[in-house]
């Protein structure tokens, strides 16, 4: 395996470019397609670990990859708190903002809601920690 780069290896700006350390294992990623060149979501895509030895020669990292790839764990917490916060959350915004003609009934429905995603929060929060 050949490690070809046209920057620094550490540029010195760490808030925008990530510096790659030497003698350290790095987890890697890659993704394939081999259909056809057209712009789509990739068929294969895997994880692996690297380190780039002070020579210039590139080893294998050795490190436990298995947690880079997908959880169904969090997944699942993924799906819910962005339900929970995202669908929901634009719930909570138009019974409060825009539904005022309604304003008895969009309350409750507000605090439902709201409580909703408190449960949901707490839940998932508890579970994937």
């Amino acid at each position: 395996m050949t490690f070809l780069t046209r920057r620094p290896i550490d540029t010195g700006d760490a808030n925008q470019d990530f510096a790659v350390k030497l003698d350290a294992p790095q987890p890697m990623i890659y993704a394939t397609r081999t259909k056809d060149p057209t712009w789509h979501k990739h068929e294969h895509y895997g994880v692996w670990s690297l380190s780039l030895g002070l020579d210039g020669i590139v080893y294998s990292g050795c490190l436990d990859t298995s947690e880079l790839l997908r959880s169904p764990d969090y997944e699942q917490h993924g799906w819910f708190m962005w339900s929970a916060w995202f669908i929901v959350g634009l719930l909570l915004l138009v019974t409060k903002r825009y539904a005022k003609k309604y304003w008895r009934v969009m309350h409750y429905l507000h605090a439902g809601l709201g409580y909703f995603v408190l449960v949901v929060t707490i839940v998932f929060a508890l579970r994937v920690t």
